[in-house]
């Protein structure tokens, strides 16, 4: 699978499962722009994650719960600069 468009959400960088309902707020914006088909989450937000990734998987969208992946990739200017 060739990814041909990615999108992000900001997490906290701690406590990010009292802020879980903004995450799922945010995706779901993000997913009403897209075609489900063709989405794959990739999860990366603590604790949070799993929670995240379970209630999307319900609704048949995959999940991945990456876990501390995504953060050791760069900062939010990295991530920004390399989706350019």
């Amino acid at each position: 699978m060739i990814f041909k468009n990615i999108s992000y959400v900001i997490t906290p960088d701690i406590h990010s499962y009292t802020k879980i309902q903004d995450i799922k707020k945010e995706i779901d914006e993000l997913l009403a722009l897209k075609d489900i088909k063709e989405v794959v989450l990739l999860v990366s937000c603590g604790p949070a994650s799993k929670a995240v990734c379970y209630e999307y998987a319900m609704k048949h969208i995959q999940s991945i719960d990456v876990g501390r992946g995504l953060e050791l990739v760069g900062t939010d200017t990295d991530l920004e600069y390399m989706l350019l």
